[in-house]
């Protein structure tokens, strides 16, 4: 824990080099939300998650009169309300954002506190009311300790997850843990993504061969493969963020140091085990942008979305686009009035804005809630996007009030309208794997990505 929280202050108060400023697109970028000094400090992961209702939610690790962290609500136009402060016995510092479950309710991790101190796993209703899960013991045989980031849901209904301690866990949404495994490569910050082909993928910023970061699968039983280690002089090192899926199955992820001009990379692992790690674009130290400790996500249009913390116009990092074919812009400047070093990884919300978090910046420097209008048209997205036939997806939009048809992959649906922000719809026979497509009276909405149907 001591490792990783030096490894962050470092990276966070590396030296900035100065160089001339890209030209801007004509992007839109809004602070929505100006955090107050004790409300934010908004450590890494933070992510935010769109929850049924439309609107976002998130942590903030040292808010609440105590300082042991809080849970809050963003509507789409900045409007916070605070759902759930902790009290350390509940839980302490929680660094790691949330994910949405198919139940409706919302997954997150404390990294401290609980009853043995060790952190803890726990579920949040949208309305506030928390339920502790697991209360971890901080010994490695049997559960670990300071799990940064949330577990993700598997296609099993369970939700799987890993510690600082180097351990992973399976959990159920009523509480049932399991050990996976206790000796992945790594320290692990971001969280799991799970891919296709129902593994998990995951990166740690420490370990592997040179001790430079590990890229790693790991199936539902917990047995761990390492996929690649990161190399400082060709594709970078110590990797934070999540890894995000190319429609192809390629992984994409950064690193925060190394390679070619020593600012860390955007990577990509081509699908397979014998897939090579190849780098897709080269962050040089200037103001173009470096020191990604975001993850990147990819966009409706296919390109991938980041931010880094390091560099810019004011050296307090920017937010960009990459083609997945490594063609690079930066879309806006952070500027500290409006937010400064977004470490946290942007979500694409479904009207199709990109919402994050930046620490510190703001009116009050506390960071700063902000989207990032990139000119892309709203979608709907599938909370669980693998699954056999006869199971229920869960589906967020807009505009959903009226739906008249739901299709996966061309094969109409049965649905039910939950709001106006999300439905069910249940996977057909004969359905195949492919993009879904909505209905609506303000014409259709397809799917950020594709479903697959399991046999």
């Amino acid at each position: 824990m001591l490792i990783c929280r030096l490894l962050r202050f470092v990276l966070f108060t590396v030296a900035f080099c100065c160089a001339p400023a890209l030209s801007l697109l004509a992007q839109t970028y809004t602070d929505l939300h100006d955090f107050s000094p004790s409300a934010g400090n908004l450590l890494y992961p933070a992510q935010l998650a769109q929850g049924l209702d439309g609107n976002f939610y998130g942590t903030l690790p040292f808010a609440g009169a105590a300082g042991f962290g809080q849970v809050f609500q963003a509507t789409p136009s900045g409007q916070i309300t605070v759902l759930f402060t902790f009290d350390s016995a509940n839980g302490s510092y929680p660094e790691s954002g949330l994910t949405l479950g198919t139940d409706g309710n919302f997954y997150g991790s404390s990294s401290d506190g609980g009853k043995f101190g060790s952190g803890t796993v726990f579920k949040i209703t949208h309305s506030g009311t928390l339920t502790t899960l697991h209360n971890f013991t901080g010994d490695v045989a049997k559960d670990g300790a300071s799990p940064y980031c949330f577990p993700v849901q598997g296609v099993d209904g369970n939700f799987y997850g890993t510690t600082d301690s180097g351990t992973a866990y399976k959990i159920s949404s009523s509480g049932r843990f399991r050990l996976l495994n206790s000796s992945l490569p790594g320290h692990t910050i971001g969280p799991l993504i799970l891919a296709r082909n129902g593994n998990f993928y995951g990166v740690t910023l420490n370990g592997g061969e040179w001790n430079q970061g590990a890229l790693f699968e790991m199936t539902r039983a917990g047995a761990v493969s390492v996929l690649y280690s990161f190399v400082q002089g060709v594709t970078g090192a110590n990797p934070y963020g999540p890894l995000v899926e190319g429609p192809d199955g390629s992984l994409y992820g950064t690193t925060t140091t190394g390679a070619q001009f020593l600012g860390g990379t955007i990577f990509k692992l081509s699908p397979g085990h014998g897939g090579a790690v190849t780098v897709v674009y080269y962050f040089a130290q200037n103001a173009t942008g470096f020191n990604a400790i975001a993850g990147p996500v990819l966009g409706t249009d296919g390109n991938l979305y980041g931010a880094t913390i390091a560099g810019g116009t004011d050296f307090v990092g920017v937010l960009f686009r990459s083609s997945t074919s490594g063609a690079y812009e930066v879309l806006y400047d952070m500027d500290t009035t409006h937010g400064a070093n977004p470490a946290s990884t942007q979500i694409q919300g479904t009207n199709g804005k990109f919402y994050g978090l930046a620490n510190p910046g703001g009116l009050y420097n506390g960071g700063v809630f902000y989207s990032l209008d990139a000119g892309l048209r709203p979608f709907v997205s599938l909370v669980n996007g693998l699954g056999k036939v006869g199971t229920n997806v869960v589906i967020l939009g807009q505009g959903l009030t009226g739906t008249t048809k739901v299709s996966f992959h061309g094969k109409s649906a049965s649905f039910k309208i939950i709001s106006d922000t999300s439905l069910t719809a249940q996977v057909p026979e004969g359905a195949t794997n492919g993009v879904v497509e909505v209905t609506t009276p303000s014409g259709k909405l397809k799917s950020n990505r594709p479903f697959r149907v399991l046999q």
